[in-house]
């Protein structure tokens, strides 16, 4: 039987179509404009701005007007008679010398309005300008710009994004902020308007909000990397320590391989404030479905009744231990627990008895192990998260949220009755509040940074999926809270009905463990892999320390120097070869995976934040000699703190790692 073939997504029906278009038009006409080279270029990341460019036939708003000289090139409105320059050569000219004089070393560049094209083509020469990214409210403009001007390598090669400024999404700007060399600059970020035509004020509202929403993507890019060392630490900890918890429990290899497909539904039950109203139709729906619940919605599912299939839990708190509490019974049977590796002791300790799956998460450290047998899943922040991904590797066709409301009640609550904390355990008068769009569209409603980063990765999750897999149905049947972009709002009541009208009943096979011979093996397998690790940190933290040292004493003794006012006899020949060795330590110990998959995994949100400092110094203009020997003074200076806390992480790491394993690992 041939397998059916995928359907398109909106998105690549449009670009099939506009293929089909251009491919048209340039057999008619037997040559390839500029123009359709860079809408080309663009169709893969903007299509709906690739689409209106090509249905453009005249320009009706703006005219192009050309001199003598090829960079005399003058846009001008014809409705308000305004010329975007005023002496268009000289005025770029000038524009270009003030502005890479100041940001020639920055590697991402934020551009409010294209204008002529001529003074972006002429920065995208400087080759330090990594990314640019231009936003263009004018379609008219753009499609001058484009038209004169070839930017199709540019954008080929990822240098340069182009973006209609009024038809910016959050998630867009969310996801340009996680690349690379974006993301290691955002200490810099600037939105840098082109010329004065785009600083009038019909332009003012659309250039507050592209930097709100960027400032929204920034936080929202920095806070995902984490900013705590300590808690990296931890579960890096606590997955070694559970080692051959995992190998004995429940692979989710497995899990995935059993019973992948055997049910078209889920339902991922959360905790939010609106779950109480949903629990009478769940109860119905529940021989008919998939239950995934997150751990704070077990204790409240027993006590109702409704047994859930899966139970995620993704938190290495010992508070979350609390939500298994009770004693083992028989309404834990046929109950798989898909807990996180890195769990806390005390959530290892209440679980026995139940059938568990310890996944390994898709994190640098667990990934190391190579072992999908018993990984990855669990990719985001939350055990909705997780949830949702179980749903997802469980190729269910419709996935159903409830209790996902991620806000707070009318009443004020932040959780659902019969929690076992209290349905008030978030007092929202204590929280700054944020305000976001209500479910149903209309209206806002109060939310936290948390739950804004939770919702977020949802968001960024399904529009992924739809890219990848076409249509994707996520139903939002929480009934109230936040609204969740991506995901198709309807009553729980509706598509519970569909699915017991249906009338197929649910039905799981059992999922075997291995055998103890296997488990055995798995971990002879990992000691040998974790002595390695063990070896190689010892190794890098000597080479970090030598290198600390070596910096430490030669600023030392410059900074002697400078107390003195003998700033001039400051060996600047030595400090710039010390700038090249610690270049070439970075270089080599970036390279090695080692390294990014366990140390720089416990190190990596201190090291983030030094990295954004200095590329802050990286990117400063000099004008003299003196201000370039300042520079390297200050650059080298700041690198000690990086080798100092490197040093650091790897030593914490070993003394954790070597008392994790000391259980099971034997001698190290």
């Amino acid at each position: 039987m041939e397998k059916e073939a995928r359907k398109l997504t909106p998105d690549e029906i449009k670009f099939k179509e506009l293929n089909d278009k251009l491919a048209d038009k340039i057999a008619t006409k037997k040559e390839i404009t500029t123009l359709d080279r860079n809408i080309v270029s663009i169709m893969p990341y903007a299509i709906d701005t690739a689409t209106e460019l090509f249905e453009l036939k005249e320009n009706t708003k703006f005219g192009v007007f050309m001199g003598k000289d090829p960079l005399d090139i003058n846009i001008v409105n014809l409705e308000t008679k305004e010329y975007l320059y005023e002496s268009p050569a000289k005025d770029v000219e000038k524009k270009l010398i003030e502005f890479e004089k100041e940001y020639s070393r920055h590697k991402a560049i934020f551009i409010y309005g294209i204008g002529n094209g001529i003074f972006l083509k002429s920065l995208l020469a400087n080759p330090s300008h990594a990314k640019i990214i231009v936003f263009e409210p004018e379609l008219e403009i753009l499609y001058a710009a484009l038209s004169l001007i070839d930017f199709s390598q540019e954008i080929f090669k990822d240098r340069l994004i182009i973006l209609k400024a009024d038809m910016v999404k959050f998630i867009e700007l969310y996801i340009i902020c996680r690349i690379p060399d974006i993301f290691n600059s955002l200490r810099l970020y600037n939105l840098h308007i082109i010329n004065d035509y785009y600083a009038q004020d019909k332009y003012k509202d659309n250039i507050l909000t592209i930097n709100q929403e960027m400032a929204r993507a920034i936080s929202q890019a920095i806070k995902e990397r984490g900013n705590d060392s300590k808690d990296n630490l931890i579960g890096m900890e606590y997955t070694t320590k559970h080692l051959p918890n995992v190998f004995s429990g429940v692979p989710l290899k497995r899990i995935i391989d059993k019973r992948k497909k055997k049910c078209k539904s889920a339902v991922i039950v959360s905790t939010g404030p609106s779950l109480a109203k949903q629990l009478p139709m769940l109860k119905k729906l529940a021989p008919y479905t998939t239950i995934i619940a997150v751990d704070a919605s077990y204790p409240v599912l027993k006590k109702y009744g409704i047994k859930p299939d899966y139970v995620t839990s993704i938190e290495r708190v010992p508070a979350t231990s609390k939500f298994f509490s009770e004693p083992v019974s028989d309404f834990d049977n046929g109950i798989i627990f898909i807990v996180a590796s890195l769990t806390h002791d005390d959530t290892v300790a209440n679980l026995k008895g139940r059938e568990v799956c310890y996944a390994l998460r898709p994190l640098a450290y667990e990934m190391s192990f190579k072992d999908y047998t018993f990984g990855y899943i669990g990719g985001g922040q939350s055990a909705a998260h997780m949830a949702f991904n179980v749903a997802q590797v469980l190729e269910c066709d419709d996935i159903i949220l409830i209790g996902q409301d991620l806000a707070f009640g009318e009443d004020g609550s932040s959780h659902s009755k019969g929690h076992i904390f209290k349905s008030t355990e978030i007092d929202p008068t204590k929280r700054e509040k944020i305000m976001t769009t209500k479910y149903g569209g209309v209206g806002e409603i109060a939310t936290t940074t948390t739950w804004n980063v939770f919702r977020t990765y949802f968001e960024h999750s399904i529009a992924n999926l739809k890219r990848a897999n076409g249509e994707y149905p996520v139903y939002n049947c929480t009934e109230g809270g936040a609204r969740i972009e991506g995901t198709i709002e309807v009553p729980f009541k509706q598509k519970a009905d569909e699915i017991i009208k249906a009338g197929i009943k649910k039905k799981f096979a059992t999922v075997p463990k291995l055998t103890p011979k296997q488990q055995e093996l798995r971990l002879i397998k990992t000691k040998r892999y974790l002595k390695s690790v063990l070896k190689y940190g010892e190794k890098l933290q000597k080479q970090c320390e030598k290198m600390f040292l070596k910096i430490a004493k030669e600023i030392e003794k410059d900074k002697k120097l400078i107390a003195k006012d003998q700033k001039d006899k400051i060996d600047y020949m030595k400090l710039q070869q010390i700038s090249f060795d610690i270049d070439a330590l970075k270089e080599k110990t970036y390279k090695e995976p080692m390294f990014l998959s366990v140390y720089y995994a416990v190190c990596s949100s201190m090291l983030l934040h030094q990295e954004l400092e200095l590329a802050v110094i990286s990117a400063r203009r000099v004008d003299n000699e003196d201000e370039k020997n300042d520079k390297l003074f200050e650059w080298v200076s700041c690198q000690s703190y990086w080798f100092f806390s490197l040093a650091g992480s790897i030593d914490a790491a070993l003394g954790r790692l070597k008392e994790a394993s000391k259980d099971w690992m034997g001698d190290n």
